[in-house]
């Protein structure tokens, strides 16, 4: 592989935006399992991630300790785990519009390596 593959053929990771809606919430647990990640938050979280998913913005949840990125891509990109800033989750328009139909209530959804666990 050469220089230039590896320069612009590598996987693409998601940055940190500059600005981002935020959402304090009192529960927010992220952990990974296997090659999954799973995001578990209380019902507040889940509407903004469901507002924040339809209007196609970022969003920062807020929880005791830890904070968590969610922010729309337009090609997939793995999900990341920032030491300073948390976890960096990418959302391509499908799982944005997918995620903009989800009930406001205690549920489980996976959307590829992603599973949200809302309790």
């Amino acid at each position: 592989m050469g220089l230039f593959d590896r320069l612009f053929a590598g996987e693409r990771l998601p940055r940190l935006p500059k600005t981002a809606r935020i959402a304090d919430v009192d529960a927010l647990h992220v952990r990974t399992a296997g090659e999954l990640v799973v995001c578990s938050m209380d019902t507040t979280g889940l509407r903004a991630l469901i507002d924040a998913a339809a209007d196609r913005i970022p969003l920062q949840l807020r929880g005791p300790g830890r904070r968590t990125t969610f922010v729309p891509v337009t090609k997939v990109q793995k999900i990341v785990l920032d030491p300073d800033h948390g976890w960096i989750i990418p959302l391509v328009p499908e799982a944005c519009a997918d995620i903009a139909t989800w009930e406001v209530a205690p549920s489980e959804h996976q959307l590829g390596s992603l599973a949200v666990v809302v309790e």
